[in-house]
């Protein structure tokens, strides 16, 4: 995923009220959630706040990142099985013309055997009786 991500912290004082503020701006889309007092926060109060907002806003990249992590290791997966499933059809195809040029040659063979079988019959009956004939 390629997205643009900038994120911007800061504090201002707008008709004497302080506001302290975490903008987010991912692919042009502008995020943004203000804290808005009457009177002005202390200095460490405002560190607290905003060593808070920077722990919350790490927490979401990193989870952001396992998530795109994530998302990759599963489409590399489901690439995988796609490429295995595309090939199929073609080891299928090949197998079946193995299959069936093994049992045409099968089928010739048990053919020619019958035949030999049959005219080596043939030949055994005209030879008997002949001999038979020969020897009455």
């Amino acid at each position: 995923m390629n997205s643009k991500m900038k994120c911007e912290i800061g504090d201002y004082q707008r008709d004497g009220k302080y506001t302290v503020g975490l903008s987010k701006k991912i692919n042009g889309v502008e995020l943004g959630c203000n804290i808005v007092g009457n009177s002005p926060v202390g200095i460490l109060e405002k560190e607290n706040v905003w060593s808070e907002l920077r722990l919350q806003v790490s927490k979401l990249m990193e989870e952001n990142l396992w998530q795109q992590a994530e998302l990759m290791w599963r489409n590399d997966e489901k690439r995988k099985a796609i490429k295995d499933l595309c090939l199929q059809p073609n080891q299928l195809i090949n197998e079946k013309r193995t299959l069936l040029s093994c049992l045409s040659l099968r089928s010739s063979k048990v053919g020619t055997m019958r035949n030999q079988s049959q005219l080596s019959r043939l030949k055994g009956l005209i030879l008997r009786k002949i001999w038979r004939r020969g020897s009455s």
